[in-house]
């Protein structure tokens, strides 16, 4: 019976430890993955360049043109 709680206690010791590691590591992942992602601000802003195709009287695609806002 000794046994089983002394193995018992180690295996909690063990998956908590696991478990703040983890949480710790994948905090640290997240935290320097978004680093260089730009502000939700900026975002929000974003006007993307406008693309306009003209198609050509046979239905086919003729040179596309593009315009920055």
């Amino acid at each position: 019976m000794r046994f089983v709680l002394r193995f018992s206690g180690f295996a909690m010791t063990l998956a908590s430890l696991v478990l703040v590691s983890g949480s710790l590591a994948l905090g640290i992942l997240l935290w320097h993955l978004s680093a260089d992602l730009p502000d939700h601000a900026e975002l929000a802003r974003h006007e993307p360049p406008v693309t306009t195709r003209l198609h050509a009287a046979d239905g086919r695609f003729s040179p596309t043109m593009t315009a920055n806002q």
